[in-house]
């Protein structure tokens, strides 16, 4: 998920991007960024993506299923199926 001036751009699948607003992201996304917020972050070294080089912020082990924070901007998400599926509208 990529967060940016209160918008947040999920991918649900190859190359299906989905944007929400805060009023508009599922309460299951709203709910794992909580869980994630509330662990504090761990430094860890730059790597890069496509020749832009970020800071990878490493996931505590019991964020392993719930998803983590790599750049300000950036976040891993572990969604549910039925989730994703909603989410694209099936």
């Amino acid at each position: 998920m990529w967060v940016d001036d209160g918008s947040y751009e999920i991918e649900t699948g190859l190359n299906r991007w989905r944007i929400y607003t805060e009023e508009t992201l599922p309460d299951e996304v709203k709910a794992l960024l909580s869980m994630i917020h509330s662990f504090p972050e761990i430094k860890s070294w730059p790597w890069n993506i496509g020749g832009t080089s970020v800071a990878y912020i490493a996931p505590d082990e019991r964020l392993i299923e719930i998803g983590w924070k790599v750049t300000d901007n950036l976040y891993m998400l572990v969604l549910e199926r039925d989730v994703l599926n909603r989410m694209n509208g099936a």
